[in-house]
């Protein structure tokens, strides 16, 4: 998630992985778990607080799994329709917020994700690539 589609003035807001509450069924749902939680407690609150220097702050939230894209901009899904009950998560909700002129679902590419690095397997070049992008800079041993 980062603030701002000017690249001369954005930055990072919310980049982690934590553990969740409960076993998600799918990446899908995991990811619509993660964008609702990085929303709620950085993205808002950090847009709120920014607003206060800054006169239009933006929210990017950048997903790659396209199940979680569409539930989260169409509001509803038969197949996700336990969420609220299993995740304490609304897709209603989200639609809401993402339904705003100052928040913005993005598409990634998973080649292009660097949150990938947590959650998957990857060849040491894209490794790299990743660390680099978020400012870990690896030293040979």
């Amino acid at each position: 998630m980062i603030c701002s589609e000017d690249p001369e003035v954005s930055c990072p807001v919310a980049w982690r992985s934590k553990r969740q509450g409960a076993t998600a069924s799918s990446t899908g749902e995991a990811e619509i778990v993660a964008v609702s939680e990085a929303l709620k407690q950085a993205g808002l609150p950090c847009q709120s607080t920014l607003q206060e220097w800054f006169k239009d702050v933006h929210l990017i939230v950048f997903g790659d799994a396209v199940v979680s894209e569409r539930c989260v901009l169409s509001g509803w899904s038969k197949a996700m329709k336990y969420l609220r009950k299993h995740q304490r998560v609304s897709l209603s909700q989200l639609k809401e917020m993402f339904d705003r002129s100052d928040i913005t679902y993005q598409h990634i590419e998973s080649s292009r994700n660097p949150s990938d690095m947590m959650t998957k397997a990857l060849d040491r070049q894209l490794h790299e690539q990743h660390c680099s992008t978020i400012g870990i800079h690896l030293y040979p041993i």
